[in-house]
């Protein structure tokens, strides 16, 4: 029967097996790589926000004069993570409260958008400075993962509560 022997020849061959072993295993191989790569993303933009924020919020806790706006905190952060983000898409929240318990942080996000409020320090005030910046997320297989907002984009907030020194 030749269509037998023609079934056992096709079984019996071996050239093309490491093709489709590829195609088999490459699909699952790219998305794992392709999620490290993108929380990697993710957690090295949220840790240079952060340390960006804590060193700003010393020159904010000294009184600095390089330190009283929106614009010059911006820059300040700015100086620190430029290279990773868009510093135009940073939200800035300064906030100013009599003392540590009459603390009442309303939430960033509030109807859909981020709300911030810039209010300049005085001498032994205590203060709360949140940066909020959107980060986008680039795989669109990885945003019901890692997004936050409705529009794709995970939120990365830091913030830091601090007491200025007298000055």
């Amino acid at each position: 029967m030749p269509f037998a022997r023609e079934i056992r020849s096709f079984y019996a061959r071996k050239d093309g097996v490491t093709a489709v072993e590829f195609g088999l295993l490459a699909t699952p191989f790219f998305l794992v790589v392709f999620f490290i790569l993108e929380t990697s993303l993710v957690f090295m933009a949220e840790t240079s926000i952060n340390n960006a924020v804590e060193r700003v919020a010393r020159e904010v806790r000294l009184g600095s004069p390089i330190a009283t706006t929106d614009g010059e905190l911006r820059s300040l952060i700015c100086a620190e993570v430029g290279y990773l983000l868009d510093c135009e898409k940073l939200h800035i929240d300064l906030r100013r409260y009599p003392t540590f318990e009459g603390i009442s942080i309303p939430p960033i996000v509030q109807d859909g958008s981020i709300a911030t409020t810039f209010e300049a320090g005085e001498s032994s005030i205590v203060m709360s400075l949140r940066v909020a910046y959107e980060w986008p997320i680039i795989t669109n297989f990885m945003q019901r993962y890692l997004s936050t907002l409705e529009s794709g984009n995970h939120l990365i907030v830091v913030g830091t509560f601090l007491k200025s020194e007298p000055y």
